[in-house]
């Protein structure tokens, strides 16, 4: 799931992308 994805919040790549990913998801929504 995204969610696990931006939750980890393991490597700095996934810091911006998960933003950016929730944030767009949370608009779709």
């Amino acid at each position: 799931m995204v969610f696990t994805r931006f939750t980890s919040r393991s490597h700095d790549r996934d810091t911006w992308y998960g933003r950016r990913s929730f944030a767009i998801f949370h608009f779709k929504s």
